[in-house]
């Protein structure tokens, strides 16, 4: 298998947890045939497949189409919490500038639905992987994967149970995404102090 070529601050392992293929594809935005990232990609134009360089130049921006969708809304009341003496038109700026990279640079998650890319402390967290329950139970305290998830679970959808997503993930250590699992749930991390944040969701 190919690997990606590149390193991205908003995505730990795109190989085995994004949209990666190493089948060469013919790039919609330059037209070449190389490996790359698959969809979704979210806009009207129909962006269908994205070679990594053309992903590691912004490219897609001229489509008008992202790679993924940030919570914007946290991130600015973060980041003024965070730094409450920077400007307003600068906070506007950085806060552009962080959106641009996870939306027009940084490769696709590979969901069952369309889910908010959560901030924490005022930036954008590292996805870490998909996790099962084996990975949960490893990195909880004491081993306790189901209170792990209801500690850290943010809500996508109004009413999810961390109870009933735990009985129903999948139970291995996830490796890659390569087989699709219902509910799903996704780890990621905080790039300034570690915290960890859990989202889920589930085909509908």
């Amino acid at each position: 298998m190919s690997p990606v070529k590149r390193t991205y601050q908003y995505f730990a392992d795109p190989q085995n947890f994004s949209t990666w293929s190493d089948f060469p594809q013919e790039c919609t935005l330059c037209g070449e045939e190389k490996p790359g990232f698959e969809g979704p990609f979210y806009g009207e134009e129909d962006v269908e497949f994205l070679c990594e360089d053309c992903l590691a130049a912004g490219a897609i921006v001229e489509t008008g189409a992202t790679t993924n969708d940030g919570d914007m809304e946290s991130l600015r009341e973060q980041l003024a919490e965070a730094e409450p003496d920077m400007k307003e038109e600068q906070r506007a700026r950085e806060v552009e500038r962080r959106f641009a990279l996870l939306a027009e640079q940084t490769p696709p998650m590979a969901t069952h639905a369309p889910l908010l890319w959560p901030a924490h402390c005022g930036d954008f967290c590292v996805f870490v992987k998909e996790v099962g329950q084996g990975d949960l139970k490893e990195i909880a305290p004491r081993g306790d994967g189901l209170s792990f998830l209801m500690m850290h679970l943010v809500e996508t959808q109004p009413g999810q149970d961390a109870q009933n997503i735990y009985q129903k993930m999948r139970t291995d250590k996830a490796e890659n995404n390569h087989v699709s699992h219902s509910p799903a749930v996704y780890l990621f991390q905080c790039r300034t102090c570690g915290e960890p944040l859990l989202l889920s969701d589930e085909e509908s």
